[in-house]
């Protein structure tokens, strides 16, 4: 497997959202995930549409949290889910990955290596039991999962992709990309449905000057599902981390703005 840095995030991440169409129902997240970093706010705002939908099962209309909350660890997922006959779970793996000591990069670095296993498994499956889906699959032109970790990285705020990608060969590679709130402008990773954004980028290069982070975001996102109902849909779920949040430890704590269908853990209990 092949390693490769993707020029594509230098402004705006650039990442497809692709689906597996499985013999059994596979929940896939249509998926529109959003993360920006503004040099000038020293905050990052993540923010992920709700709608998941099961592969071969147009009908059945369910939402689904798309962004993991751990201590110091904050992702946002695209992709498929879960997959049931191979015993793939995407945002597990995230949870596995925010538990492992070191930094940020450190926790992104980790899920790359415990997802590749996973991923593969998945590929094969799809290789042996369904050779137009995988076909489709490995057309190169869109990632097959994809995480966006947000935190700290030696003291700034910072986005790290992690992602992976299988060309027309079959030959899996990763795909990464690293930016953080020192730069002169405004940065944006984008996950999964991203078409109605990239274009709104390119009219309005001061896109990052002339919005707050947080009315981007959710501006953002809710361009997509203008423009891709049956894929990306509310709730949307936004969240701001800041340094003003950041506790003297360096532990990050979060704000949620909405949360979506992100319900917390307490409710979840009740």
């Amino acid at each position: 497997m092949q390693r490769h840095p993707d020029p594509r995030f230098i402004v705006a991440a650039h990442i497809f959202w692709v689906a597996i169409t499985l013999a059994r129902p596979s929940l896939v997240s249509g998926t529109c995930v959003v993360a920006i970093v503004y040099p000038q706010q020293h905050e990052i705002i993540l923010a992920a549409d709700g709608k998941v939908s099961f592969t071969g099962h147009p009908e059945i209309k369910k939402v689904g949290c798309k962004i993991v909350e751990q201590p110091s660890c904050i992702v946002g997922l695209s992709g498929i889910a879960t997959y049931p006959r191979t015993g793939f779970d995407l945002s597990a793996l995230a949870r596995t990955a925010c538990t492992h000591p070191g930094d940020i990069r450190a926790k992104a670095d980790y899920f790359e290596n415990i997802a590749l296993a996973p991923v593969t498994s998945v590929l094969r499956f799809l290789k042996m039991n369904d050779l137009t889906e995988y076909r489709f699959q490995t057309n190169g032109e869109g990632d097959f999962i994809d995480a966006i970790f947000c935190g700290l990285q030696d003291g700034h705020l910072s986005i790290l992709v992690r992602g992976f990608r299988v060309d027309t060969k079959g030959e899996m590679y990763t795909i990464r990309s690293e930016f953080n709130e020192m730069q002169e402008r405004g940065q944006a990773a984008l996950a999964g449905n991203n078409s109605s954004i990239l274009a709104y980028m390119t009219k309005h290069a001061d896109w990052d000057r002339d919005l707050k982070p947080a009315d981007a975001a959710r501006m953002f996102i809710r361009q997509e599902i203008k423009e891709f109902p049956a894929r990306v849909a509310a709730p949307i779920a936004l969240l701001q981390i800041d340094k003003a949040l950041m506790r003297v430890e360096l532990q990050m704590s979060v704000h949620w703005i909405a949360r979506g269908a992100c319900v917390s853990e307490e409710k979840q209990k009740q």
